[in-house]
């Protein structure tokens, strides 16, 4: 079983105001050493941050509106 380490940042990568950007930040943060794991919204944007980092953990969201309800 993998244990996150017991010190690190956990990132977040999505903002809804840089929406597009997803991408441009991920790559800028994810192998800064302090950084132990992103939180990444989007299916393509997980299997992004798993491609270029893939010694990071993803906590990967995907979120999807039915009825006018928001699901995560």
């Amino acid at each position: 079983m993998h244990r996150l380490p017991e010190k690190g940042l956990i990132v977040s990568c999505y903002l809804d105001s840089m929406r597009g950007a997803e991408r441009e930040f991920i790559a800028s943060v994810c192998h800064l050493p302090e950084v132990v794991a992103l939180r990444v919204e989007g299916l393509d944007n997980i299997a992004y941050a798993r491609r270029i980092a893939p010694e990071r953990y993803i906590i990967g969201l995907v979120k999807f509106a039915m009825s006018g309800r928001t699901f995560i």
